[in-house]
């Protein structure tokens, strides 16, 4: 099943359809330099990692991890 983030949906103004996790939660309970893995089919992202206490997403390209601002995303 896939699973899809509140920030996606937010994103294409879709603010009725529930979400199935929210990446800024999750990113309220991360300690400096902490990843979780946590799959949005929406933006394609594996996950989310604070970097400079900032939300970071992350994405696999060609086999390697980059990282992308949340907000830039949304």
């Amino acid at each position: 099943m896939s699973e899809f983030s509140r920030e996606y949906y937010d994103s294409i103004n879709d603010f009725d359809t529930p979400f199935d996790f929210c990446y800024f939660e999750i990113f309220k309970e991360l300690k400096e330099s902490e990843i979780v893995n946590e799959i949005c089919e929406g933006f394609g992202s594996i996950g989310i990692a604070r970097i400079k206490n900032q939300p970071q997403l992350l994405f696999k390209v060609n086999g390697v991890i980059e990282y992308k601002h949340l907000f830039d995303t949304c």
